[in-house]
């Protein structure tokens, strides 16, 4: 048993530094996308995201129960998305590269939907667990949804897709072209 334990505690700290090593690759491919960003065009969608996932006032007091719908697992990425999202009546699928603005949307989503009275089943990043990465409006039955690796979820007819790349200058990521490859 001891000798497991440390085997355990060993192997939970390499995947520890192997999270802060994905961490700040990732940190870096967003700068790029951040530094070409109108910040109107995410402030603007946002507020689209928000009137529909919550119009008008909550039945009470909002509150939040924290999730996780995604892992990064020995054999790649994992997800339960479909099982979480799939029979709600509405779906907003927020999809782009890193640092465009997705994970602004989502917050501000759920922000807005929790001081309107709502709550929340909100689920966070694997890779930076104070960010949120997709919720779920109990009251309203409508999902937002961010689709990036690990999570990549396929909208379907009838769901509202936000392309949060569309709001990026793209002769100005192009300058950064090599370093993002």
């Amino acid at each position: 048993i001891l000798r497991l334990t440390r085997e355990y505690k060993f192997r939970f700290q390499r995947a520890g530094d192997a999270r802060r090593a994905a961490a700040a690759y990732l940190e870096e491919w967003t700068a790029y996308y951040r530094s070409a960003l109108d910040e109107a065009q995410v402030y603007a969608a946002s507020e689209e995201a928000i009137a529909a996932a919550a119009p008008g006032r909550g039945p009470g007091r909002g509150s939040v129960r924290r999730l996780f719908a995604s892992a990064i697992t020995f054999d790649g990425g994992r997800h339960w998305l479909e099982s979480i999202f799939g029979e709600l009546d509405r779906r907003i699928v927020v999809k782009g590269p890193p640092g465009t603005g997705k994970a602004t949307i989502l917050a501000r989503v759920a922000d807005a939907a929790l001081a309107r009275g709502f709550s929340l089943d909100v689920f966070h990043c694997p890779i930076y667990p104070e960010q949120i990465d997709h919720l779920r409006v109990r009251e309203t039955g409508v999902g937002v949804i961010t689709s990036f690796w690990p999570h990549e979820y396929q909208p379907r007819e009838g769901d509202v897709v936000i392309d949060t790349g569309t709001f990026v200058d793209a002769g100005r990521v192009a300058r950064y072209e090599k370093e993002i490859a």
